[in-house]
């Protein structure tokens, strides 16, 4: 079977930054970015543009052999597999810096009222697609019970599962979004633990000491497996996490911030991220880890890779990476399961690779009308509520309470 080269997606990268780049000349402008640290913004938009080229490379191969399968090429499974990896260590930076910033004292409602508004609107419109696919394309039939389609839905709906069931006995239905929206469990089982995080700040006088202990240990365990049964979690993911919150505690420091402006940093992280896809065709193991994490800290502290991550057009791709991330998956299966189910069957190789630049055009344009419509009204209502929410207390107090 023909492999889609390294070089079509490095293409492909090019494209979808000159897609973002013509939305900025029409008139889309990032939001300003000054308040936020490192140069993660930029980076989110290139994790989550090699999702979708990991699941274009499966979905081209799922076409051919019926098999849903990682990519052979190390590059191809590596942008997929790094890229959300990244994206853990990305939340647990953030969410560290949150609590080391007030202390341990944060405000829980704010913080998780605007988590809900922030995740779930995109993600129950995903959701709202899948059903409407598997309706549309499997039949209009109820071929379960409603008690068992009940059942069903709530499962996609809630993030209990990490890989959600069928839907009303459509076999595959996951495919239908690239199988990518287990990361969303990992993400708030996090979320549900940052409370626990934030004791272990107040309480503790030694935290640079528990800091580093914390990053030995995971180099210690990185190479080991454990399983939690119940909740169905690798607990190797949740090293990215910790890899992330001592990104964070390393961004305390102001002259590490200020050695990671120097350029030859910006040449560190670039061989590091070489050799990871260099070397390694998966992302386990110490020396990944290692070599992402030196990657990962660099940009976290400001590198902005020889100014690559502070470009207006990268910055956007960074804002709209969420609908990218959920929305890949809905369009690659839209695309090639529905309306042109023979076409990576029939088509020369050259065209494949050429489809896979046009596909990432026409995902970022429709990650930036989402973004519009469905994300950022979210995050709005999501301020007014938790505004709501944080007022009505007050109001309520008695006077003279303390």
């Amino acid at each position: 079977m023909y492999q889609i080269s390294v070089a079509a997606g490095i293409a492909a990268i090019s494209v979808c930054v000159l897609s973002a780049q013509a939305l900025v000349l029409s008139g889309a402008r990032p939001q300003a970015s000054g308040g936020r640290m490192g140069c993660i913004d930029g980076l989110r938009g290139f994790l989550a543009f090699g999702v979708f080229l990991h699941h274009y490379v499966i979905t081209y191969s799922y076409r051919l052999t019926g098999l849903w399968t990682d990519p052979r090429s190390s590059f191809y499974k590596l942008a997929g597999g790094a890229g959300i990896a990244f994206f853990f260590m990305i939340t647990g930076f953030l969410f560290w810096h949150k609590i080391l910033s007030a202390g341990g004292k944060v405000d829980w409602t704010k913080l998780y009222v605007s988590r809900v508004f922030r995740i779930v609107p995109l993600y129950w419109f995903v959701v709202a697609l899948v059903v409407f696919l598997v309706f549309s394309v499997g039949g209009l039939e109820l071929n379960v019970s409603a008690m068992r389609l009940a059942s069903q839905m709530m499962a996609w709906l809630s993030f209990a599962r990490l890989l959600p069931p069928d839907i009303n006995g459509f076999r595959g239905t996951n495919i239908i979004v690239a199988g990518s929206l287990w990361t969303l469990k990992y993400e708030w089982v996090f979320y549900l633990c940052l409370p626990l995080m934030a004791v272990l700040i107040t309480e503790s006088r030694r935290l640079p000491v528990l800091m580093w202990l914390a990053a030995g240990c995971v180099i210690a365990v990185r190479a080991y497996n454990f399983k939690i049964p119940y909740l169905e979690l690798d607990t190797n993911m949740f090293i990215y996490f910790v890899t992330g919150a001592f990104s964070a505690f390393l961004y305390r420091y102001e002259a590490l911030r200020n050695m990671a402006q120097k350029s030859v940093l910006s040449w560190v992280a670039v061989i590091s991220l070489g050799l990871l896809f260099t070397f390694f065709n998966s992302i386990y193991g110490v020396a990944p880890l290692l070599l992402m994490a030196a990657f990962f800290i660099i940009v976290a502290l400001g590198n902005s890779i020889f100014g690559v991550l502070r470009l207006p057009a990268v910055v956007l791709m960074g804002e709209i990476s969420y609908s990218m991330y959920l929305l890949h998956g809905v369009l690659l299966y839209i695309c090639f399961s529905v309306l042109l189910p023979d076409f990576m069957r029939a088509a020369s190789p050259a065209l494949v690779s050429a489809t896979m630049a046009l596909m990432g055009a026409l995902l970022v344009g429709i990650s930036w009308v989402s973004y519009c419509l469905i994300e950022k009204p979210g995050m709005r209502l999501g301020k007014h509520v938790s505004g709501w929410l944080g007022r009505k207390p007050a109001a309520a107090e008695p006077a003279g309470a303390a």
